[in-house]
């Protein structure tokens, strides 16, 4: 694969958007110092044609005088500038101008489309998505898991769907209908809220939209694999770092405060989880995790009865508690709906299953970890 055609292709998934394309080649009009230094390219987007230069080194003045002789010889198409990345200040050079180009990373100004797609807020700003932006991500990818999987489409693309199903993207609407579609799989229950994570998402470049504020449709690529490991670094652990480790004796010492039952809304995380989706073998005792929005009195007690300190003599070793970010049960609930109904209740959900384990250097989970992104992930 050449430069031009990774870029192209790290442009799909960024923006979920077909960018079909053809090299223009021995036109006898193109001078030689634009031959050497550029690729001229015919690309089709949005159902529009245009013409654009790719460039890995060209400076911005050299792109200017080449658009400008380039575009006497192409008077019926558009012309726009291509790159892996623009600098800083080349790109404040173009918007002065405006002259419209397109990125790599999905930044765009194209304004004979219509529409600037992305605001250019860096693709590499690594602070972690907020709580409901990752929700939603996390939900799309397991849209695209769905749609991709051809006897789920019927599932996802009902008449009362907000989901649109395209042959290189999915489209989706944000509002109340997204909201009452889903609202079985997420916490968000205003406009406000979702608008606000759906402009995050997008900020970020992993989805692109389309149209006004009060007629707006987004879009994500279909290749979830791809956009999980491209964003991976901006998904937060959903569990908390604190383990407690509770033995027999010490449940029965806490018997006065604790009732056991109090961990039916509990779901299996760690090795246990693991193991449905690896060959990797499970412990002897548990490990689970408590959603701790709703478990904050218990928290409590737990904090106040037990340390967070494995120690050799704990032999009566019963389950290892943890606390979770995100109402677990939740994710569980969508990916066995929309992706594998065989999937085991009371699980953590592959997704974070992986954000869980991402950061363990045990060869033994190392492996398992692999199983799991290849029966699961991708």
């Amino acid at each position: 694969m050449s430069t031009f055609d990774k870029y192209i292709h790290r442009f799909e998934i960024t923006t979920g958007l077909k960018c079909e394309y053809k090299i223009i080649e021995n036109n006898k009009y193109t001078p030689l110092y634009i031959k050497k230094n550029f690729i001229l390219l015919k690309i089709n987007l949005l159902d529009t044609d245009f013409i654009a230069l790719f460039s890995d080194n060209a400076s911005s003045e050299d792109s200017v005088r080449a658009m400008s002789v380039i575009r006497k010889n192409f008077i019926k198409y558009p012309i726009a500038l291509f790159s892996n990345k623009i600098r800083e200040i080349d790109k404040k050079v173009f918007l002065n101008r405006g002259i419209p180009f397109f990125c790599s990373n999905g930044e765009m100004f194209l304004p004979f489309l219509g529409t600037r797609l992305y605001s250019f807020k860096s693709i590499n700003n690594k602070s972690r998505l907020s709580r409901y932006s990752q929700e939603i991500f996390v939900l799309l990818l397991y849209i695209i898991q769905s749609v991709n999987k051809n006897e789920s489409k019927i599932n996802i693309t009902r008449y009362d769907s907000p989901i649109n199903v395209y042959n290189n993207k999915i489209g989706f609407t944000g509002g109340d209908e997204f909201i009452k579609y889903f609202e079985k799989y997420i916490d968000i229950r205003n406009r406000s809220t979702l608008s606000r994570s759906l402009s995050e998402l997008e900020e970020q470049s992993i989805i692109s939209s389309i149209g006004n504020t009060r007629n707006k449709e987004y879009f994500i690529g279909l290749d979830s694999y791809s956009l999980l490991m491209n964003y991976k670094e901006l998904l937060k652990n959903p569990l908390y770092k604190k383990k407690y480790y509770i033995s027999e004796n010490l449940e029965n010492e806490m018997n006065e405060f604790f009732d056991h039952n109090q961990l039916k809304d509990f779901v299996y995380v760690g090795d246990m989880a693991l193991s449905n989706s690896s060959m990797i073998s499970e412990h002897s005792y548990s490990e689970i995790s408590l959603y701790q929005k709703e478990n904050k009195v218990l928290k409590d007690i737990v904090d106040a009865s037990t340390t967070a300190k494995f120690d050799d003599w704990i032999y009566d070793l019963k389950y290892i508690l943890q606390f979770s970010k995100y109402d677990l049960l939740k994710y569980n609930k969508f990916y066995r709906d929309f992706v594998d109904f065989s999937y085991p209740k009371k699980t953590i959900d592959p997704i974070n299953l992986f954000l869980s384990l991402d950061d363990k250097n045990d060869e033994r989970l190392i492996d398992g970890i692999n199983e799991l992104v290849d029966n699961r992930l991708k």
